[in-house]
């Protein structure tokens, strides 16, 4: 109970005491808490309090509910007042009671306004151009109510949205790559079963990411360096066709035929790499439309054809580790029937690279039409007749008999070699290879002076001066360039008649 007030008045104290009602008696009992309310226009809030009591219900903004206060009579009081149409559907009052000079109570209330046609659209804007299909719309509307989003066709573009209560709604929509790029899409609200709103508003999207690359494919193997690429695409697009690093490979672009189709022919250098990857892209005025990678083999050898392989031949004289003591060298051995065949005889530190040399040089000779070949092979079949060695006439070539045996013999100098054979399928009118075998076993021989017999009653074998032994240095460099002349001559015979077959030919 608050404290007595004592008054003078004419002399005499008088003492008077408030009214008896409690703090707690003040209450708002309509509308109830979250209530939606029937009416924008006239909404009534009532409660109680002590009788006689000043109510004052005030807005958010301190402001007087109705314009006006109220008083208690009989332990209730009531107001009514109104909000706008763009009032937010969410609403607060707060009241409190006077008694006297006194404040004896507070309450407060939050409840629903009803919805209105009160619908806004804040993105997409009229005419807004997008760069994706997939794009965010919101707004505002009534709190609780439902927004739709439809097509021209009048489908759905996204799930219903429902109106949050700040009365903002927010979403996102997904048109499918089917949909044209000129949109009418319609924003609707729904209460229950009764609309509160429609806006219309118009769109862009892009064209649909549709690039499709279908040669070449990942993993194929082209059959030139030159490189057919082809697709499909949006039609007016550009596509560009980029290397690892980026630069062009088609200048300045390709255009999307109006059927949707584009194609470009690429021609990589000869020593490109073999493994290549390059980027293709589409692109619709600033915005891209497509990026794909592709991962594809040029040829091993864009100048060879596949080679079908004979039976590699063999050597059977010498024998692997002989010693030699003799003026010249027979070397023979069994290949096929028909077939020619290349010896390849060099000293030791020489023979590795020169049999490579040598089969390589005879495999591109597949590809007869190749006039730089044609010049090669005239060069080293020159150098091979130069350096001819009797017996054997080097300038013909070693043929496979009837019997599958040959034999060719060579004079070399003293020395430590190494041989192997190769079989070659060759058109000899044409002058033409079409076939070359792999390299046959490989056999180390010596070849060393004659023994000179030991004097009668002598011990010991014959010496030179410094005491060494009489044989030559083995790899010594004029063996080995002895021994690499002696080599070339025994693929000279069949250079010589090729190259003759095609000068003849020409």
């Amino acid at each position: 109970m608050p404290a007595v007030l004592s008054i003078a008045f004419g002399g005499a104290l008088i003492a008077t005491t408030p009214a008896n009602a409690a703090p707690e008696d003040f209450s708002i009992t309509s509308p109830t808490a979250n209530q939606k309310v029937a009416s924008r226009d006239s909404i009534t809030v009532s409660g109680t309090g002590t009788s006689g009591s000043i109510v004052n219900v005030l807005l958010p903004d301190g402001s007087r509910f109705g314009g006006k206060n109220t008083s208690v009579q009989n332990g209730r009081w009531s107001i009514t007042g109104s909000y706008s149409a763009d009032a937010a559907s969410f609403q607060t009052l707060n009241a409190n009671q006077s008694t006297g000079f006194s404040g004896d109570g507070t309450a407060s209330i939050r409840f629903q306004l009803p919805s209105v046609v009160n619908l806004k659209v804040a993105s997409p804007t009229q005419g807004q151009d997008f760069t994706s299909r997939t794009f965010p719309v919101s707004g505002t509307g009534n709190a609780g109510n439902i927004v739709t989003v439809v097509d021209a066709s009048g489908s759905k573009v996204t799930p219903n949205i429902i109106v949050g209560e700040n009365d903002s709604w927010s979403g996102t929509v997904t048109l499918p790559d089917t949909a044209a790029r000129n949109q009418k899409l319609t924003f609707s609200q729904i209460d229950g079963g009764a609309g509160r709103g429609q806006v219309t508003v118009d769109v862009t999207i892009p064209t649909p990411v549709n690039l499709v690359v279908t040669s070449p494919k990942n993993g194929d193997t082209t059959a030139s360096n030159t490189v057919t690429f082809t697709g499909t695409g949006n039609p007016g697009n550009i596509v560009n066709i980029l290397d690892a690093d980026g630069n062009k490979l088609v200048t300045p672009y390709v255009i999307v035929d109006e059927n949707g189709n584009w194609t470009a022919d690429v021609t990589f250098d000869d020593d490109a790499a073999r493994a290549q990857t390059v980027r293709v892209t589409q692109i619709d005025g600033a915005s891209g439309r497509g990026d794909i990678r592709v991962t594809f083999n040029l040829p091993a050898d864009e100048v060879v054809p596949p080679v079908t392989q004979l039976d590699a031949p063999v050597i059977v004289h010498p024998e692997d580790g002989q010693t030699i003591r003799e003026d010249t060298v027979t070397i023979d051995g069994t290949g096929t029937p028909g077939a020619y065949v290349v010896v390849a005889v060099a000293t030791d530190s020489f023979f590795d690279e020169y049999s490579t040399d040598l089969r390589n040089l005879l495999l591109a000779a597949v590809e007869a039409s190749n006039p730089a070949l044609a010049d090669q092979m005239s060069l080293l079949a020159d150098e091979d007749a130069s350096a001819a060695a009797e017996p054997t006439p080097l300038d013909e070539p070693i043929l496979v008999g009837a019997d599958g045996t040959w034999t060719v013999t060579v004079a070399l100098e003293d020395g430590s070699y190494t041989a192997a054979a190769l079989q070659v399928a060759a058109d000899m009118e044409a002058g033409t290879v079409s076939a070359v075998s792999g390299y046959s076993n490989q056999v180390d021989f010596i070849v060393a002076p004659a023994l000179v017999p030991a004097p009668a009653g002598a011990g010991t074998v014959p010496s030179n001066a410094s005491g060494t032994s009489a044989l030559p240095e083995t790899g010594s460099n004029d063996a080995g360039l002895i021994g690499l002349a002696a080599a070339l001559t025994l693929a000279g015979g069949l250079l010589v008649a090729l190259r003759r077959k095609r000068a003849l030919n020409n």
